[in-house]
């Protein structure tokens, strides 16, 4: 008998606990089209993307030490500390890489909802926001418009937008 392992939900980010987990679904329980936490999915994983980055770049740099101390004298084939160090730097990749086709994937899958919306303004301070992850005051230069009327007026636009398109999904 074979044991399915659920991986985890794509809208709640559940694990063992949503039914859902298996499927690319909105009939999540916990969906509830809050357009801001929906667009902001990514910004999670790219947190995690940018501490697997650091955790592998420390892996690195141990793997790089213990590699100098054990060239300069050959070991009888006894596992020692370098082994490890190789094995966390293989591990710290492994994941890291999974971890980019997730962020991959989801940033995918909001650019797709952000190109439905018509006004071009809206779809840039969209994108700037949660798929380049910038800064409100970044994307009101950008834009060419004041911050609070990025942030109180057109952003509120823009996830109005981005719920319709949502819900007629």
């Amino acid at each position: 008998m074979s044991v399915q392992v659920k991986k985890d939900c794509m809208v709640c980010r559940n694990v063992r606990s949503c039914n859902f987990a298996d499927r690319n679904s909105y009939d999540c329980p916990t969906w509830d089209l809050d357009a801001k936490a929906w667009l902001n999915r990514g910004r999670g994983v790219m947190r995690e993307v940018e501490a697997l980055k650091e955790a592998k770049k420390a892996a690195e740099d141990r793997a790089a030490m213990i590699q100098a101390g054990i060239s300069e004298r050959i070991s009888g084939g006894r596992k020692g500390r370098g082994d490890n160090a190789l094995m966390d730097l293989l591990l710290c990749g492994v994941e890291l890489d999974s971890r980019i086709v997730e962020l991959d994937l989801l940033l995918n899958e909001i650019l797709l909802a952000i190109n439905e919306v018509e006004d071009a303004v809206l779809r840039v301070i969209l994108i700037n926001r949660y798929i380049l992850f910038k800064k409100w005051e970044q994307i009101a230069v950008d834009v060419g418009n004041g911050y609070f009327n990025v942030v109180q007026r057109l952003h509120p636009s823009a996830l109005t937008a981005i719920k319709q398109h949502l819900e007629k999904k």
